[in-house]
């Protein structure tokens, strides 16, 4: 029974989201390990680094235009028992 992110909150179980938020982050890792350790060049990292870089800037930038949406959806989940 996969217990993922999506499953904690269709079934309103909340123990479900660390695995779930964690699995693609980890995933990601995985991917550009693999792609690095089976050649030996370095362009993977950079590759991966640089996106994950733009990643992070793009959700920042998207949580402060909608900082009222974000603190809204928080505070839900804070509430969510």
């Amino acid at each position: 029974m996969a217990n993922g992110a999506g499953d904690g909150k269709g079934g309103r179980r909340r123990e479900g989201w660390p695995l779930g938020v964690t699995s693609l982050p980890r995933d990601a890792f995985a991917q550009a390990w693999h792609a690095a350790e089976g050649r030996p060049q370095a362009w993977a990292w950079w590759a991966s680094g640089i996106a994950l870089g733009a990643a992070v800037l793009t959700l920042f930038a998207l949580f402060e235009k909608r900082r009222n949406d974000v603190l809204q959806v928080l505070d839900a989940l804070r509430r969510w028992r």
